[in-house]
C-alpha cells in the first residue's frame, strides 16, 4: 500500500463538499487511466482527520483491512494526501460504495438513503441531531418491513450480524442512523456497506499516555465501548456493550454460527502482518509502531474475547 496524491483529482459539480459528519470530506473522480488499487473514473471520498488526532484517518484504513479478513462488506479505503491553501494535508481515500449520478443519464445510477431518514418517517420525533432514539427494536422493524416488500433481501439478519461483529472487534461506537443506510437503483434496495468507521481501535488515546496500562485498565476501557444502538426507544440512555450486541444477537444459534465461522477463519497472523506493513507507508501524518501495537493489542483482546462469547 502506498499514499495516494488526489491534489489533481476533479472534484464532484454536484456532490464535491460534504456537510455530514464530523471530518471535512469532499468527493473526488480517480483520472482516467489510473493504476491499481485506484479504479480509473470512479468517485472516491477523501475524509480529513479531526485536529485532535491527526493520525485518525489510519483508522478507517485498519478497519477497512479487518473487514476485508472478516469478509464483511467495508469500502476499501487508502492513505492519501491532497493540498489546500499550499498546505499538504494526510486523509484516508474511501472508494465510492455505489454509482452516483454524475450528470449523465444512466440506467446505472444508484441512490444512497441514510437510516435516519426512514426512521423519521417511522417516529416523527426522532432526534435526528443526537441520535439518542436509534436504537435495536425499530432497527429490526424498518429491516423487516423492507424486507416484507421485497425492498431488500430477507436476509438481513445477517447484515445485523455482520455488523455487530466487525463494531465489536474494531471497538466502534459510532455506528449512529446516518452511518448505515440503503442503496437503490432501478431495480430495488440493497444495504449498504458498512462505512464511515473512524471511530474505533483506540483512535482517541495517545500512545505516550497509554504505554503503561497494565491488564486491568486495559480491560476496563474495552468494556466501557458502547454501540451506537440503544436496547429500545423509550430509555435513550440504554446503549448495548459492544460486547453485548453480539451475545444478543448470538442467542440465534444460527447467527452464533455465522459469526463465530466468519471470527474464526480469520487469518490473525496474515491480518497483523498487513496492518503493520502500514508503518513502512511515506506518508507526512505516519502510521508508527507505537500506534500500531497498541492496534494489535486492541484487535487480538476484542477477538479473544468475542471467542469466548460465541463459543461459551
Amino acid at each position: 500500500m502506498k499514499t495516494i496524491n488526489v491534489k489533481d483529482w476533479a472534484q464532484d459539480e454536484h456532490s464535491g463538499i460534504f456537510p455530514i459528519g464530523a471530518r471535512d470530506k469532499q468527493m473526488l473522480w480517480a483520472p482516467e487511466k489510473s493504476q491499481k488499487p485506484i479504479k480509473s473514473g470512479t468517485p472516491y471520498l477523501f475524509k480529513e482527520s479531526i485536529r485532535s488526532y491527526p493520525d485518525q484517518f489510519w483508522a478507517e484504513i485498519v478497519a477497512y483491512i479487518v473487514g476485508k479478513h472478516l469478509k464483511v462488506d467495508v469500502p476499501v479505503a487508502l492513505p492519501a494526501i491532497t493540498k489546500i491553501d499550499e498546505e499538504i494535508v494526510p486523509g484516508v481515500l474511501i472508494e465510492w460504495m455505489y454509482q452516483p449520478d454524475n450528470g449523465n443519464k444512466s440506467d446505472e445510477v444508484e441512490k444512497l438513503i441514510h437510516a435516519g431518514d426512514y426512521f423519521k418517517q417511522i417516529f416523527p420525533e426522532f432526534d435526528t441531531k443526537s441520535g439518542k432514539h436509534h436504537n435495536l427494536n425499530d432497527t429490526i422493524l424498518l429491516l423487516k418491513i423492507f424486507a416484507q416488500h421485497k425492498v431488500i433481501a430477507p436476509d438481513y439478519w445477517n447484515w445485523l450480524s455482520d455488523m455487530a461483529l466487525f463494531d465489536a472487534l474494531i471497538g466502534n461506537t459510532d455506528r449512529h442512523q446516518e452511518n448505515w443506510g440503503f442503496i437503490f437503483d432501478k431495480d430495488g434496495g440493497r444495504l449498504s456497506p458498512l462505512y464511515d468507521n473512524g471511530t474505533g481501535l483506540g483512535h482517541e488515546r495517545f500512545t505516550d499516555k497509554i504505554a503503561t496500562w497494565n491488564d486491568d485498565t486495559f480491560h476496563r476501557y474495552l468494556n466501557k465501548g458502547l454501540h451506537h444502538l440503544r436496547k429500545n426507544r423509550e430509555n435513550t440512555h440504554d446503549r448495548f456493550i459492544l460486547f453485548e450486541l453480539v451475545a444478543f444477537i448470538a442467542g440465534n444459534k444460527e447467527l452464533e454460527k455465522r459469526m463465530l465461522n466468519a471470527l474464526t477463519t480469520i487469518d490473525l497472523k496474515c491480518m497483523l502482518t498487513e496492518i503493520e506493513e502500514l508503518t513502512q507507508v511515506d506518508n507526512p501524518t505516519p502510521f508508527t509502531a507505537e500506534r500500531f501495537a497498541w492496534i494489535k493489542r486492541i484487535i487480538t483482546t476484542r477477538y479473544d474475547i468475542l471467542r469466548d462469547i460465541l463459543e461459551s
